[in-house]
């Protein structure tokens, strides 16, 4: 008994010393809302305002060789809360540096909060055409996300 316990608990430290570096996520994000979050091609901003999950961004999440989360886009770009217009989120970095560090806070019934490098959490602002911005002290109702898997 006492070596199959070993054994579990070697295949456990194994299992936790995988790479997690290596790994990659791809999602589609739900603003509160229910609109899915999609990238408007014209200025590079995240809004949202899709009803069909046919037509959101798709994601993905990087982790640097730092540790460090990124969210890249389809087309390969870096999202970034540009600190240069009001924390908007911007799709539009070819690699990642401070601006485009985020962070993925777990909330209740598999949502989550997104906080940006600046300690902000992102929100879908409903009275600024639901561009999202990286600009709120506390996670309520508009900074709560939900990410569904690709």
């Amino acid at each position: 008994m006492k070596n199959r316990l070993l054994i579990f608990v070697a295949l456990l430290l194994f299992a936790a010393c995988d790479n997690p570096k290596d790994k990659s996520e791809k999602f589609v994000i739900k603003a509160s809302d229910n609109k899915y979050i999609s990238l408007d091609l014209n200025n590079f901003t995240l809004v949202a305002n899709q009803d069909d999950k046919a037509h959101a961004e798709v994601f993905e999440k990087v982790i640097t060789p730092e540790g460090k989360t990124t969210i890249r886009t389809s087309k390969g770009k870096y999202v970034s809360a540009d600190l240069g217009k009001e924390n908007k989120l911007i799709a539009d970095r070819e690699k990642p540096s401070d601006w485009e560090y985020f962070e993925f806070v777990p909330a209740d019934q598999g949502t989550v909060h997104i906080k940006s490098f600046n300690g902000k959490y992102i929100c879908s602002d409903q009275s600024k055409g639901n561009v999202l911005y990286a600009d709120k002290d506390h996670a309520r109702e508009w900074e709560t996300f939900k990410l569904e898997q690709q």
